[in-house]
């Protein structure tokens, strides 16, 4: 965030009036740009390089050290179906990534001197394992357990731990026992009243901060962008701040009559409203009612694509749109535009019915309904579709000469019949 204090600035003497409008757009953006990184980080955390799996499965009872020697070129080991074993990762082995995945009663040591590239261990639907880590790990994602024990030998080896449908957790540091914690849904119910038994869905972080041990559960922005309610509260009060400055600064500079015409006005004024509009788009999460968000997201998302001819993928984030809020005539008429310019008649076909049973009334999705017939040759269907257009809009002059068209086809094609 910048520093208040440059609203100060005498721009008169300093500051081109060309470089305050210069100055709102980086600062406007600024933010954008912060939240794109993090988007690309967190997409980049799924990214996995090319690996070859390494299985070690269906052992009951067994002593197993993965020396670097018996190991493939860049490998990901995947210990699946394991009862009653204990698993060493040796000092001077390499791994690109860990996934344990139906282990019960296992312990998996990962030795001071190993290395996991995407610093990254995932476990699933493992019961009674214990994972003990003498490395740093990134992310360390644990799904769908019961009774896991998790040891650290230094605090600063956890960077964070995801969990979801955990029924119970135990965290440990050898260096700092002070830090040990028990968490689990069992446990994340006495903070979380709307947890309940057996919900596999919720995600919750644990990490370090400011010298604890914190749990939070995971919300996401309506761009889909994973946070917390404490992260989300301070992002909100630092764009607050920052929103204040700039519109001081903003003012500031509209009140200088003899360096700004009113082009000049009208642009600042223009890019704190794009600012604005920017950030609220980003705002909310997705929990329960303000799915809403995540779909209106998603629908501009769609309309930027659209605009460019990307109409695939406008068509996908028009999906996605209806997947979080389904209620939407607006989007549904939009895909359906999308499959118009695809070629796929059928498909709108479908989506502007769908969008007529919310709205009886929506008069583009009419006339999208009668190109969709009129290029399936049912020539009827399309006359009533854009006849019903008109009716909403007798001045729509692209349904009336589309359903001129379809006159004049279906009378060729009556014609034809006679002659036959």
């Amino acid at each position: 965030m910048f520093a208040i204090p440059i609203v100060k600035i005498n721009y008169r003497v300093h500051i081109s009036k060309q470089s305050h409008i210069d100055l709102i757009a980086k600062m406007a953006s600024k933010e954008d740009k912060k939240q794109m990184l993090k988007d690309a980080k967190e997409r980049m955390k799924d990214v996995t390089p090319a690996a070859n799996t390494h299985f070690s499965k269906d052992l009951v009872n067994q002593t197993v050290s993965f020396d670097k020697d018996d190991l493939p070129k860049d490998p990901v080991l995947h210990l699946q179906d394991n009862t009653d074993c204990k698993f060493t990762v040796p000092d001077g082995t390499t791994l690109v990534k860990v996934l344990i995945e139906n282990c019960n009663n296992c312990t998996i040591t990962l030795a001071n001197g190993s290395t996991i590239t995407t610093s990254t261990v995932e476990v699933w639907k493992s019961n009674g394992l214990e994972l003990v880590s003498h490395i740093d790990i990134g992310t360390l994602q644990i799904d769908m357990c019961k009774d896991v024990k998790i040891r650290f030998g230094k605090a600063e080896h956890l960077t964070q731990l995801v969990q979801a449908g955990v029924d119970t957790m135990t965290l440990s540091f050898v260096d700092k026992p002070d830090l040990d914690q028990v968490s689990g849904i069992t446990e994340l119910q006495k903070t979380n009243a709307d947890l309940k038994d057996g919900d596999n869905i919720s995600q919750f972080i644990t990490r370090i901060v400011d010298g604890k041990v914190l749990t939070e559960k995971i919300i996401r922005l309506a761009n889909e962008f994973p946070t917390t309610a404490r992260e989300q509260a301070k992002h909100e009060k630092d764009i607050k701040a920052k929103d204040a400055a700039m519109t001081a600064m903003a003012k500031q500079m509209m009140g200088m009559d003899d360096k700004l015409n009113e082009g000049d006005k009208e642009e600042i004024e223009a890019k704190l409203k794009e600012t604005a509009a920017s950030r609220e788009n980003n705002a909310g999460t997705i929990d329960g009612d303000n799915a809403q968000a995540r779909a209106e997201f998603r629908r501009q998302l769609g309309n930027e694509q659209f605009k460019i001819k990307e109409y695939q993928q406008a068509a996908v984030h028009y999906t996605e749109s209806l997947e979080a809020y389904p209620d939407n005539p607006a989007v549904l008429c939009n895909r359906s535009m999308c499959w118009l310019k695809l070629a796929n008649h059928k498909k709108a076909l479908a989506d502007s019915d769908a969008c007529l049973k919310l709205d009886p009334n929506y008069t583009k999705a009419h006339f999208r309904r009668g190109v969709a017939l009129l290029e399936q040759d049912k020539f009827v269907e399309a006359c009533k579709a854009f006849r019903a257009c008109l009716d909403l809009d007798p001045k729509n002059a692209q349904a009336k000469s589309s359903m001129m068209l379809a006159e004049k086809k279906m009378s060729m094609a009556n014609r034809q019949t006679e002659r036959d």
